[in-house]
């Protein structure tokens, strides 16, 4: 069945539609979609799969971020473009490390170009 009418959702990075057979959504979703859908889910009585088919998500999809979070905790769901604490160090370290190597290369060529005089 086609989509009738796209409505933008501040939950969804993506558009909703709204079909005759409930809603369906596609593509990404932000932080605090992914953590209210976690957290309807742990609710006493709610099952992940009713929460899934509710909110139009893929099954298992909820599992997946459960144990992103679980995983990840705090740094969990960055969003597009933002790194994890742990990438941001890494990204940090590894200029770092260029950044010195090209001084040491820089270094390397001025010592053999004042030693070639001698």
């Amino acid at each position: 069945m086609k989509p009738e009418s796209p409505l933008k959702s501040g939950h969804s990075q993506e558009s909703i539609y709204f079909t005759q057979g409930g809603v369906s959504m596609a593509g990404k979703y932000d932080r605090e979609f992914k953590l209210e859908a976690i957290r309807l889910s742990s609710e006493e009585g709610a099952r992940a799969t009713d929460v899934e088919r509710r909110l139009g998500l893929s099954p298992g999809i909820i599992s997946r971020w459960k144990r992103q979070q679980d995983d990840e905790g705090a740094d969990a769901f960055p969003g597009k473009g933002h790194l994890s604490v742990h990438d941001e160090q890494v990204r940090h370290l590894q200029r770092e490390n260029d950044r010195l190597r090209r001084e040491r290369d820089i270094l390397k060529k001025a010592l053999a170009i004042f030693s070639e005089g001698r």
